[in-house]
């Protein structure tokens, strides 16, 4: 150890002889680590703290975690923003150029702003809450909540499906099953003429089934052409317009249809009425 002028400076010798400042201790009574001068403890050099030249460094590279003990623990930027604030017993805020974004609390997390993920998600619960509610507080008399399904393609085709959504459950041997599911097809992604159907489908006797398809210049109805009947109840008949799908036979007022059209009830028609026999 040495003095120089009012400080106290320590030295090491290195292999060649020479000597090499490691530690000083000032005026104020502050001690100094040189550049790559390095605190080190456990037997091991298992804890690290040093400046490089460019970077400072804790490094923990032994045994054990590295563990940081307080009531309460806060990391700012070098003008005392937050980046992190912990409470003990309570929430763990994370910031974001001084403005809160994240904090946990006994519920769950709550987030400021919007975010972004990568990969799918998954949210369970135990009971029948709701697992995911959209809610706009709004106030005009335009859109409201908007759930939007897209489909960022760098080659759009005919076919492509943008969008679905699924309806799972189980069956009896615990497998999870398709049993409906709403998906929209592009018919045509040429500009200024594109065309997109919008398809309902269910799982009928095993098979998944077109119910109705919205496509650009029809609504079908059936349309994987199954022995399915299609029935229109009013507030006074169940089979107010009925097709029958075994053998396409329509009823208007009748359930059971014996002919190409069979109405059970009076028929009134202002105009010409042909009957034609093929």
């Amino acid at each position: 150890a040495t003095l120089a002028g009012s400080r106290m400076e320590f030295s090491t010798t290195k292999a060649d002889g020479s000597l090499s400042r490691s530690l000083y201790i000032d005026d104020e009574q502050n001690a100094h680590l040189d550049d790559d001068n390095k605190l080190i403890f456990g037997t091991g050099s298992d804890l690290q703290i040093y400046h490089d030249g460019s970077n400072s460094y804790i490094s923990d590279v032994g045994t054990g975690d590295l563990l940081i003990q307080a009531t309460n623990i806060q990391l700012e930027d070098p003008d005392g923003n937050n980046y992190l604030r912990g409470v003990d017993g309570g929430s763990v805020k994370l910031y974001h150029d001084g403005s809160e974004r994240l904090a946990t609390s006994a519920a769950g997390i709550d987030i400021t702003g919007g975010f972004t993920a990568t990969d799918g998600s998954t949210i369970t619960t135990a009971d029948n809450t709701i697992q995911l509610e959209l809610i706009s507080t709004d106030a005009d008399n335009l859109s409201g909540s908007i759930l939007s399904l897209y489909r960022d393609s760098a080659s759009p085709a005919a076919d492509d499906n943008v969008g679905q959504i699924e309806f799972s459950g189980r069956n009896n041997i615990n497998q999870k099953i398709l049993y409906a599911d709403i998906q929209t097809v592009v018919e045509d992604v040429t500009d200024g003429t594109e065309d997109g159907t919008l398809k309902i489908r269910t799982m009928g006797d095993g098979g998944f089934r077109n119910r109705m398809d919205f496509g650009p210049t029809e609504i079908r109805v059936n349309a994987s052409s199954v022995d399915l009947d299609f029935r229109i109840q009013s507030d006074t008949k169940t089979h107010a317009f009925f097709v029958q799908g075994s053998d396409g036979f329509v009823g208007i007022g009748n359930a059971a249809p014996a002919t190409a059209l069979d109405v059970t009830g009076d028929i009134a028609a202002s105009g010409s009425v042909n009957v034609g026999n093929n």
